[in-house]
């Protein structure tokens, strides 16, 4: 009976050890697919950041170019250009 015993507490143990050793596998493949997930994001997030700051240029821009016309009209309606 206490062989039958250590047996259980034997393989209670490899079974536990085998849990363990699935749970790190998998975290070591997750930490793998959020490097490669990050080593494509991050060039992708630059070129996007890049695009983004060039938008706001444009639209600055745009903006004060609508800003000097709508100014340029005013003044010309109040001088009285007749």
């Amino acid at each position: 009976m206490p062989v039958a015993v250590h047996l259980v507490e034997v393989l209670a143990l490899i079974t536990a050890l085998g849990m363990i050793v699935a749970f790190t596998f998998f975290i070591v493949a997750a930490d793998r697919i959020l490097f490669l997930a990050l080593l494509i994001v991050k060039p992708l997030s630059i070129v996007f950041t890049a695009l983004m700051y060039k938008a706001e240029a444009i639209l600055l821009w745009t903006l004060n170019r609508i800003l000097y016309v709508a100014g340029a009209v005013g003044t010309s309606m109040v001088c009285g250009d007749k």
